[in-house]
């Protein structure tokens, strides 16, 4: 009967601690469950096709048309994608210190 009553209290914290490591665990599972839900958007991802830079170096007309366009979404995407790098018929637009200037990158700026 002693050797039983010596094992009581430790027992009784081995379990406490696995319940309240289990309890945790549920909890924060669930924590994760709703962040992930409520960070969920209507799409993945908006995708925008390029189309050109102008004189001053910032996406044309109709792709800036394009950039509003997917711009309308922001609150159902996480993400955009904005494409191009430019065209192998004409060499590429430079800035000011003669580095290309890419499209997309354009595109992300705007």
């Amino acid at each position: 009967r002693g050797r039983w009553r010596r094992l009581r209290p430790p027992a009784a914290l081995l379990i406490f601690a696995a319940g309240s490591v289990i309890v945790s665990y549920w909890l924060l599972s669930e924590r994760r469950a709703a962040e992930a839900a409520a960070s969920r958007s209507d799409f993945d991802c908006v995708i925008v096709p390029g189309g050109g830079l102008d004189a001053a170096r910032e996406p044309a007309p109709w792709v800036a048309e394009r950039l509003e366009a997917a711009l309308r979404h922001d609150h159902e995407t996480a993400s955009y994608l904005v494409l191009s790098r430019g065209t192998t018929h004409k060499p590429a637009p430079t800035d000011s210190r003669g580095y290309a200037v890419d499209e997309a990158a354009a595109s992300a700026r705007y």
